[in-house]
């Protein structure tokens, strides 16, 4: 009797199973129809579970459009829904404020983009919208101007502050490799103890070399014992007299000869 069963059985699975093929694939040639969400998917990188769309909606009515009433629901809000795939952010010590917020489809097209990691706008431009001003000024650093962020910092979350994908001086080194050298004489300005930023601007500056200040000015924010100094002389050492003039004698970063 089984053995009689079987087939019949077998041949009832098939038509379920392609029954149920069927009625997915027409629904989902429903959703991205010429009648409703037709350009959803056209982008150039489109997010691979944007396909089918029951990876991230579920239907709340049978009877789909209806009027002034929403017919689908997400299957989790976000963040709880990116995470489901994406893992968990928020764990280390810095977060990003739209990480932090769960506010995914900040920075990132749920569905699709023409941008790379699905991003809202290109990185130039997306980063700008929040982080205004760092364009604006007379010299700018190289990544900053290109509109590369993620060269210094990471765009979720961080040990380091600043969201900066390493720690002080060894971020700078990644790209500055000369100045791990330079830094290796026998006296180190105490400056640098601070880290680079101490003298520089990591994003832009209206002086040469991205200095917090222009020449003497520089120095004299630590060392104002220096200014008082030659406001008191009566005769100057010529050199001193140029703006540039702590340059002339000193190391702004290490030397193998004292001060």
């Amino acid at each position: 009797m089984l053995k009689r069963l079987l087939p019949v059985f077998l041949l009832l699975l098939f038509f379920v199973v392609l029954f149920s093929s069927y009625r997915t694939s027409i629904a989902q040639e429903g959703c991205t129809s010429k009648k409703c969400h037709a350009t959803l998917l056209k982008a150039k990188h489109v997010h691979p579970v944007a396909q089918p769309c029951e990876t991230c909606h579920q239907s709340v009515d049978a009877k789909h459009p209806q009027k002034n009433k929403k017919t689908f629901k997400l299957m989790q809000d976000p963040p709880g829904l990116c995470s489901m795939c994406h893992g968990e952010f928020g764990k280390k010590k810095n977060v990003h404020s739209p990480v932090k917020g769960g506010m995914c489809t900040t920075c990132h097209d749920p569905h699709a983009s023409k941008e790379a990691k699905l991003l809202q706008q290109p990185s130039n431009k997306l980063c700008l919208m929040c982080h205004t001003g760092k364009l604006k000024h007379k010299y700018v650093h190289g990544p900053t101007a290109t509109g590369d962020c993620s060269t210094c910092h990471t765009p979720h979350e961080s040990d380091n502050s600043a969201l900066t994908i390493k720690a002080g001086a060894e971020l700078c080194y990644l790209c500055h490799t000369d100045m791990k050298e330079k830094i290796q004489k026998k006296y180190l300005h105490a400056a640098l103890s601070g880290g680079c930023s101490s003298c520089h601007n990591p994003h832009g500056s209206s002086s040469k070399k991205l200095l917090s200040a222009d020449g003497r000015k520089l120095c004299f924010m630590c060392h104002p014992q220096i200014q008082e100094q030659l406001k008191k002389a009566t005769t100057i050492h010529p050199p001193v007299q140029m703006e540039q003039a702590c340059a002339s004698c000193h190391s702004p970063h290490s030397s193998d000869a004292p001060k």
